[in-house]
């Protein structure tokens, strides 16, 4: 008798993942990494992840439908737009990854 099995992995760490990320079907795109990089250079900037819950279920709830901690004023406006554009939510709002 065979049986068939479905298994499901997750690759990365949820702290850096996009919404896609938790899709049915997720994508992995250039849009993935420009998200991470959003993540990291935020966390770069204030010391502070942009979404800073302790528990998977809410992290990702955050991640899903929440908006990042705001930017402290300290941090120059060019940056703070920058990581904004990096971290929407639909991937066709970030950074394309194409150089002009």
């Amino acid at each position: 008798m065979k049986t068939h099995s479905k298994t499901s992995t997750t690759a990365g760490t949820y702290e850096f993942m996009p919404p896609e990320a938790f899709d049915k079907n997720p994508t992995v795109s250039i849009h993935t990494d420009i998200w991470a990089a959003g993540v990291i250079l935020q966390k770069l900037l204030t010391g502070k992840m942009p979404f800073p819950q302790d528990e998977i279920p809410s992290l990702i709830t955050a991640i899903l439908m929440g908006e990042p901690e705001p930017m402290p004023p300290t941090v120059p406006i060019d940056l703070c737009e920058i990581v904004n554009k990096a971290l929407q939510k639909k991937r066709e709002d970030r950074f394309n990854g194409r150089v002009r």
